[in-house]
């Protein structure tokens, strides 16, 4: 499991991708950010928009607003990996969010 990955995770289904730094991950936890369906239309840099152009794993939009950390034993299956870009895209939103600049 490392950055960029993306996990369905049970019971419900909701798609995660992994945004936590791969130290934190060693440890056991695992910060993550919610993929949603489509992206919200009045939420400015916080929601990136997936792209099957840029070879993404899911379709959606991952909201850096809605983030939330998990056993690594729980995180669920493996839906696929988010492309570099959309990570850097990704990393922007989070950076916004979290007002690191």
């Amino acid at each position: 499991m490392k950055r960029g990955d993306v996990y369905q995770r049970p019971p419900r289904g909701r798609l995660y991708v992994v945004v936590s730094a791969d130290a934190l991950i060693r440890t056991g936890t695992v910060v993550v950010a919610e993929v949603v369906e489509s992206a919200p239309e009045r939420r400015g840099m916080i929601a990136v928009p997936l792209s099957d152009a840029r070879g993404d794993a899911v379709p959606g939009a991952v909201r850096a607003d809605l983030l939330g950390y998990v056993n690594v034993d729980r995180m669920g299956e493996f839906a696929g990996r988010l492309d570099d870009t959309t990570m850097e895209l990704v990393d922007m939103a989070l950076r916004a969010v979290l007002d690191l600049d």
